[in-house]
């Protein structure tokens, strides 16, 4: 039982680190990730939000198609550019981390006890997947705490 409980710690450090983002959210060239056609968010300083395929971007401004009309932001307006992310993808990585942590609990498991981490493993499967799947879909590309 205790090896089921450190890798149950380990599936919740394991999934902290791989969805945690450390790139610096306050640089404009962080909009070169973005895909034309891409679905992204922008919000601007006095909290408007517009949802909408990305197009283009410029050192002052960014462009995108918002009911199948081009709307363009300036940059000194924009607070925070965020981009959709599917939760697929979240969830499948948090399935494997959680496969992975039920293989640990199995491979340190004695005796007995293999039977109870065998029996357990798709429940740490199932429970690293729905971690993941309630991550946010939403990742800030670029942000800013104040107006420039």
């Amino acid at each position: 039982m205790k090896s089921i409980c450190s890798a149950l710690v380990v599936l919740v450090l394991l999934s902290g680190n791989c969805f945690a983002d450390t790139k610096d959210k306050s640089l404009w060239e962080n909009l070169k990730e973005l895909r034309q056609g891409q679905k992204i968010q922008v919000i601007q300083w006095n909290s408007v939000t517009f949802e909408g395929k990305f197009q283009s971007f410029s050192e002052d401004a960014v462009t995108f198609e918002v009911k199948k009309m081009n709307l363009v932001i300036k940059r000194k307006d924009i607070r925070r550019v965020a981009k959709a992310s599917g939760r697929g993808t979240h969830a499948l990585i948090g399935l494997g981390i959680g496969t992975g942590a039920g293989l640990i609990g199995m491979g340190t498991a004695k005796g007995d006890g293999i039977y109870t981490a065998m029996a357990l493993l798709p429940i740490f499967a199932g429970s690293g997947a729905a971690v993941g799947a309630a991550m946010p879909t939403k990742s800030v590309i670029y942000e800013l705490s104040k107006p420039n």
